[in-house]
């Protein structure tokens, strides 16, 4: 779950409708990320270059190089440094057949078939949805732009005597016997937009954790975590009490340093969201400013909507969002606390049997390389660097005053009253699909 708005430096990649593979192989080809990537194998002592295998034989095919993952790895990163066009023409076909390989071949097969039925599934019940004038509930960011899925969706709409249980039924039925292969078909082919589901695949085959910024709306993971912190048995708790082990995995969700639904739970405990032990360790104790935070609540009733005072430190606010305390105010222009008093009393002071718990932390976290995409509707970038929100305002701020100062020098140009207007460029409308132009 992400806990604020971030924004991005954004490297931008090639189109032809392999950026979201283009953005993979930026990301990847990075100097920490391939050693964090290596030092993890040799802890494990498992051999580099038969474990990538699949990778690395057409790799160094594609690069020119002999077939093994030193050789290719250096090509990477030389290209990355030298060529990033040639880079990502050369390995972004490779990660696309690694992929749908993965998807057809590998022992999880079945498996990852059967993560594909609840989106598909969700993606026709936004389909009618829309089909009777309404919202819909889900962003389906693959299975529209195929032609062939929103003629079944048609198809099946329209189907009579049966209510929308069946429906879906069908649909599922569908996918199961016939659908998922022909999606695979068009997937292998160059060109066609992947998303999240193909992209997660290579993210687990480098074991590597993958999160996405939209362009619009919160951080998210599509991939991979950072270790689990363990139910707390006997021989785990050591000096904490048997009757206080129940409420420490609900702090710990209530700072948001551990999952909050089920798709996080382990199966010895439940996993870590935040991607540095250094943070975990800091949001187990109290808050910067953590007296001033504490009066000012105490003095609040009741405090939920209550404006942030400007007066308190970077730090302080930052940790604070992160706590999931304080949020953006419905006018993007201050901060507001989004809990009562209560909970924010208990986020913000340290908790209890907090250096236990910093021990049991530090034993259970695992460091891995993190990926962060960036997705418009219709492109996928490398993320440089997240953006935090201070740093945003800050920049959105100097970006009004620039405006404000130009407007009088630019009232008749293009995009302003007596200007020039552009026209806009309608999507294509192919049937019930929407047909995008490829990135």
């Amino acid at each position: 779950m992400a806990l604020a708005r971030y924004g991005r430096d954004k490297e931008v990649t090639l189109g032809k409708g392999d950026c979201a593979f283009n953005a993979f192989v930026l990301a990847l080809s990075n100097h920490s990320v391939l050693n964090q990537i290596e030092r993890a194998i040799a802890d494990e002592k498992d051999n580099i270059d038969e474990l990538f295998q699949d990778f690395v034989v057409p790799a160094s095919v594609a690069l020119n190089v002999n077939p093994d993952w030193k050789s290719v790895k250096s090509e990477l990163l030389r290209l990355h440094d030298a060529d990033k066009e040639g880079l990502q023409n050369k390995i972004a076909p490779v990660m696309r057949k690694l992929s749908i390989d993965i998807a057809m071949y590998s022992p999880d097969a079945v498996f990852l078939k059967s993560k594909t039925v609840a989106p598909l599934v969700s993606a026709y019940g936004d389909y009618q949805r829309s089909k009777q004038g309404k919202e819909a509930h889900h962003l389906d960011d693959i299975f529209s732009r195929h032609t062939f899925i929103t003629n079944k969706f048609y198809e099946v709409y329209y189907l009579r005597n049966k209510d929308k249980t069946q429906r879906k039924k069908i649909i599922e039925n569908w996918w199961w016997n016939e659908g998922y292969d022909l999606f695979l078909a068009e997937m292998k082919k160059g060109g066609v937009w992947a998303g999240d589901i193909e992209l997660a695949r290579l993210a687990k085959y480098f074991n590597v954790v993958l999160d996405v910024i939209p362009d619009a709306g919160f951080l998210y993971n599509i991939h991979g975590n950072y270790g689990y912190f363990p139910y707390l048995n006997d021989s785990i708790a050591g000096k904490i009490p048997y009757h206080d082990r129940a409420s420490v995995i609900e702090n710990l969700k209530s700072r948001f340093i551990v999952a909050q639904d089920h798709e996080g739970v382990h199966p010895e405990g439940v996993n870590f969201v935040v991607p540095s032990l250094s943070v975990i360790l800091n949001r187990l104790i109290k808050v910067p400013n953590h007296e001033a935070v504490m009066i000012f609540i105490l003095k609040q009733q009741p405090l939920k909507g209550v404006i942030v005072p400007d007066t308190w430190s970077k730090a302080c606010k930052d940790e604070l969002i992160q706590r999931n305390v304080i949020g953006r105010g419905k006018n993007g222009n201050e901060y507001v606390f989004l809990v009562n008093g209560d909970d924010a009393m208990m986020r913000i002071d340290k908790i209890d049997y907090h250096k236990e718990i910093g021990d049991i932390c530090r034993k259970y976290f695992q460091a891995l390389p993190t990926l962060i995409l960036h997705k418009s509707p219709d492109h996928w970038s490398n993320t440089l660097r997240v953006i935090t929100p201070e740093e945003r305002e800050m920049q959105l701020k100097l970006a009004t005053q620039l405006s404000a100062n130009k407007s009088s020098l630019f009232s008749g140009s293009l995009g302003f009253a007596g200007g020039a207007q552009l026209k806009k460029n309608p999507l294509r409308l192919s049937g019930d699909s929407v047909v995008r132009s490829k990135t």
